[in-house]
């Protein structure tokens, strides 16, 4: 055809071209009839190109014609392919796909997805089958991820076509746990106190001591499997990965308290440790300095207490003893002497503490105010009058009245922010948390700072200050700021009032007296006396009006005792309160016989609830405080939440303490009989002292005393080494329990539902047949009743030590 087609033209072509030469050659000759030759020449010519032309159209229409025919059979091909590569992917490729209804009944379920729930799964409700999928798809969660017997999986919902998408991530998650928890963890233990406590011993009684201390921190990071050395004689390197962390989390760093059995009944001093870790995907050496800044927030904090930065989180442990008093006059010497430096070199140098300014905040901004000025400095007080205590208002109305010159040097915020230049020293006084000082501005104008605080370090401090001098054992600012005054050579004109004053802030602190005193504290306070400190003029500034005295019988008269030694005082009306009203009524809660730990709550400030905490040293107030955002001392903290109301605020307090008072350091008795629930006969427990003492008094228990201990000692060395070889065996029980997952089989009805429940002897008897290893099913902790089909984790106590789970796939019989 082709050949053919082209033969043709070809003719056509020529007999084209003959017409065109005869049709010239014709209209120039002169031979007879050459006219009519001509015409006829040309409609030839004209045929032959109108075939042409026509023949040329449609052979290009031919072609157009085979390419579409060529195009749309590839398209029905493709269609063909894609079409069963729909039908492979909904039946045969590892997707689990589901419809549901608007009622989430599950209309139509590929082959992978019944794989996934081991059910025909079509007609049953997803609340029967996934309590899990079911709320996440209730809750309009348009991606999560589920665990369906023992595997993970990714969720996908396409709403508005009712389409659920479940793929296999298990092998991810994983390799993701598995990495996450290889994370390394460096951690370094300091014993608090070790010289302190040693010093009075001869070498023989050191290394005995020495012994005992070693040997609880060996057996201890022996029981989590953690690599631990010495590299100094307080101070131990330990090495774990982020699952041995966690594990160590969970109890609670034991160690804690276990190391004061060292010292308990003793002679010895009082010791402690303080533990700071760090777990981060960071290269060792700074994985390493991330841990020592953990130990040394630990020490600033006071010791006794391990803080763990874990990721993007930082956790606090212990800290149930208030910080031992060290008397060094070589550091306060040095450290005076620092401050005295950074004095001279400044040009200029300002005073500052923190907002609603209490009187041992004025004090110690006073007292460096003082030595300022008798170095021949410059020297000014930030004060802002709208953020004072009762107390400092009535201060600050003498100044105003009595003292010109002084008030000349007092300063506002925004004044100071103009004087500051970058060669001059801001002085932070009673508190060391940025956002807590009078205007955090003008600490970020400053360039050099120096900060002196009684304070415990906390979250969001100071960093990388100047001069720093901090003591938790201090009674107040007022103190640390009096020592340093003491290694000042020149005269400091200090002069009665001025040394009341300072005096004021001791007092309020301590509660005249009474909380965190040291003989350091009554040294200081006999120092301002000789300055002419006038106790009669600490009275009437301490004074209180009737109003203040009626508001403070209000809040008792709704007191509340909670947990029989928890004092809850919280304002009933929306007025505004000082906070040293509030600090007052928590100081008289714990005056009340029974009560270990007061709360005082009120409005402090637009929609702003103020805390004042108080204990007599059972209960840590200022971890509880830290909770809550706020700070303090063991005894003596407080905290401000903004945008919350006092009901909400009362009830995040007895959250708090719920899980305080079950951590908190009890009675420590030795069991002498076996009590229920409690331990067997030579076990060494923490109880509430009333327990105890029950205990005690019913032959039951003994205190746990040096001499007690002493004696159960030579009987517990035999008995350790059988408890020890039991706990081994229950450990590998409950690895063997938790790699050997069980199926039990159900009868269901419509819509997925059981014929009764899955019991707990099913789930024994069901183990025992497949491991021949019989487990008893009182060991088994209270879980809900089964009655659905799914997964489930069942815990089991094995040891008072070890908990294993068992996974329990719910699926419907075949």
């Amino acid at each position: 055809m082709k050949k053919s087609l082209s033969f043709t033209t070809f003719i056509l072509i020529l007999f084209s071209l003959g017409s065109a030469v005869g049709t010239v050659f014709f209209s120039r000759s002169t031979i007879p009839n050459a006219e009519y030759i001509t015409y006829i020449m040309l409609v030839v010519l004209v045929a032959s190109l109108a075939n042409l032309i026509s023949r040329f159209q449609r052979r290009v229409q031919l072609k157009r014609e085979r390419m579409l025919e060529n195009r749309l059979g590839l398209w029905n091909n493709i269609s063909y392919k894609v079409k069963k590569a729909g039908e492979t992917a909904f039946n045969e490729l590892p997707i689990g796909i589901i419809v549901i209804n608007n009622q989430y009944t599950v209309m139509w379920a590929n082959k992978a997805a019944k794989r996934i729930f081991l059910s025909p799964l079509e007609k049953i409700n997803l609340e029967n089958i996934s309590q899990q999928v079911f709320l996440s798809l209730n809750q309009g969660e348009k991606e999560f991820v589920v665990d369906i017997y023992g595997k993970v999986y990714k969720v996908i919902y396409i709403q508005e076509h009712n389409v659920v998408y479940f793929s296999d991530i298990t092998e991810m998650v994983q390799m993701e746990t598995k990495y996450t928890n290889r994370i390394m963890g460096i951690g370094y233990i300091n014993i608090d106190n070790l010289e302190e406590a040693l010093v009075d011993f001869d070498v023989q009684e050191r290394a005995e001591y020495m012994g005992k201390i070693i040997g609880i921190i060996a057996k201890w990071s022996e029981s989590f499997g953690i690599y631990v050395r010495a590299y100094s004689d307080n101070r131990f390197l330990i090495l774990m990965d982020q699952q041995q962390l966690n594990e160590i989390m969970k109890s609670n760093f034991v160690i804690l308290d276990d190391i004061k059995t060292v010292w308990r009944g003793t002679k010895l001093i009082r010791i402690s440790l303080s533990i700071g870790i760090a777990c981060l995907d960071i290269n060792i050496d700074d994985l390493s300095k991330v841990a020592l800044e953990q130990l040394d927030l630990a020490l600033n904090r006071g010791g006794d207490q391990a803080i763990v930065k874990l990721q993007d989180h930082t956790y606090y442990f212990g800290a149930k003893t208030d910080a031992l008093q060290k008397d060094s006059k070589v550091e306060i010497r040095v450290k005076s002497e620092e401050l005295q430096d950074l004095i001279k070199q400044a040009s200029s140098v300002f005073v500052m503490g923190h907002k609603a300014l209490d009187a041992d905040g004025f004090g110690a901004t006073l007292g460096i105010y003082k030595l300022a000025k008798s170095m021949d400095k410059t020297a000014y007080m930030i004060l802002e009058p709208r953020s004072m205590d009762i107390t400092v208002e009535r201060i600050y109305d003498s100044i105003n009245k009595e003292y010109i010159g002084l008030m000349r040097d007092i300063v506002n915020p925004g004044e100071a922010q103009k004087l500051i230049d970058d060669e001059s020293l801001l002085v932070v006084v009673d508190c060391q948390a940025e956002w807590l000082v009078i205007d955090p501005k003008v600490l970020k104008r400053a360039k050099k700072v120096a900060v002196i605080d009684h304070h415990r370090k906390g979250q969001g401090a100071i960093t990388k200050p100047n001069f720093y001098y901090s003591k938790t054992s201090a009674s107040s600012s007022v103190e640390l700021v009096v020592e340093l005054l003491q290694f000042y050579d020149g005269e400091i004109e200090l002069d009665e009032l001025e040394a009341t004053w300072m005096l004021i802030g001791i007092i309020v602190d301590t509660n005249n007296f009474i909380y965190r005193t040291s003989d350091k504290t009554f040294e200081v306070a006999a120092i301002l006396k000789r300055h002419g400190a006038n106790m009669m003029l600490v009275k009437k500034y301490l004074k209180e009006n009737m109003t203040e005295k009626m508001m403070r019988n209000e809040f008792l008269d709704n007191l509340e005792i909670y947990k029989d030694k928890v004092g809850i005082a919280a304002s009933r009306n929306t007025t505004i309160y000082e906070r040293a009203t509030l600090a007052k009524i928590s100081d008289e809660i714990i005056s009340i016989m029974g009560i270990s730990v007061g709360f005082t709550v009120g409005y402090i400030g637009e929609n702003e609830v103020g805390i004042s905490a108080r204990s007599l040293g059972e209960v840590n107030v200022q971890v509880i405080m830290e909770r809550l955002g706020g700070g303090g001392h063991l005894n003596n903290a407080a905290a401000q939440i903004k945008d919350s109301d006092i009901p909400t605020v009362v009830k995040q307090i007895k959250q708090i303490m719920d899980e305080y008072l079950e951590k908190e350091e009890n009675m420590k008795v030795i069991l002498i009989k076996e009590v229920k629930g409690r331990g067997k006969r030579g076990d060494i427990i923490d109880l509430q002292p009333g327990f105890a003492n029950h205990l005690i008094r019913n032959g039951q228990a003994v205190i746990a005393s040096a001499e007690n201990l002493k004696t159960l000692e030579r009987e517990k060395r035999e008995n350790e080494i059988k408890a020890e070889k039991h706990l081994q065996e229950m450990k590998e029980l409950k690895k063997l329990i938790e790699a050997t997952p069980i199926k039990i089989g159900v009868r269901v009805g419509s819509e997925g539902k059981l014929f009764g429940s899955v019991s707990m002897k099913q789930v024994v008897d069901t183990f025992e047949k497949e491991t021949e290893i019989s487990l008893d099913k009182r060991k088994i902790n209270s879980v809900e009743s089964i009655t659905a089909l799914g997964t489930y984790d069942i815990p089991i106590q094995l040891h008072k030590e070890v908990v294993a789970t068992i996974r329990l796939y719910v699926v419907e019989k075949e």
